[in-house]
């Protein structure tokens, strides 16, 4: 039997693959959706990759919920990270159905968004803790801090500027797509 981790970062699910092919596509619509913020493309525009994203999310999540209920360590084993998958996943189907209704009112995501920067924390300092994985640790801690420029952005109403999408092209590129893309190769350690 192998060891439960709090942090994602387990050996099994480094196999799998779900987190990586995951994790290639937050990195993606993270650094589009940044570029967007600063450029000015058209939010309904950007849709179409948040949904991409988010359904890469869901597929993984659901099916290594699903899968690993059969077999605790199947198909990745990790509920754990399966749920807070689950979170990036919701994240970008919430944009991009705001962005493609036209919504104005952005508290529901804000306050989402809100929700998963405290998790976020969580899962950095459980990652630090338990896994003793500081690495993993600062990457939860970096996208605690972009999801919680959401929550200031749309519930306190505090405009950030370009910051926010200079942190989604930053944190797209080197928390996401760069180790979801060694994930992918199995080349990323987990636990550094």
């Amino acid at each position: 039997m192998q060891p439960t981790t709090f942090g994602m970062g387990s050996d099994s699910l480094a196999q799998f693959g779900g987190l990586g092919s995951t994790l290639l596509y937050v990195g993606a619509v993270l650094a589009i959706n940044g570029l967007g913020r600063l450029t000015g493309i058209d939010p309904r525009a950007q849709a179409i990759v948040n949904i991409f994203a988010g359904a890469v999310g869901v597929c993984n999540g659901f099916s290594g919920l699903i899968f690993g209920g059969f077999d605790s360590y199947a198909y990745g084993g990790n509920f754990y990270a399966c749920a807070t998958g689950l979170l990036f996943a919701f994240t970008y189907l919430l944009i991009a159905y705001n962005n493609l209704m036209g919504i104005t009112d952005g508290r529901v995501l804000g306050w989402y968004q809100g929700f998963v920067a405290c998790n976020a924390v969580a899962c950095g300092i459980l990652s630090w803790v338990i896994d003793g994985d500081f690495v993993y640790a600062i990457i939860w801690w970096l996208w605690a801090l972009l999801w919680l420029t959401g929550w200031i952005e749309l519930v306190a109403k505090k405009n950030l500027g370009k910051f926010v999408g200079v942190l989604g092209i930053f944190e797209g590129v080197c928390t996401a797509w760069i180790p979801g893309f060694m994930m992918l190769r199995g080349v990323w350690r987990f636990a550094w």
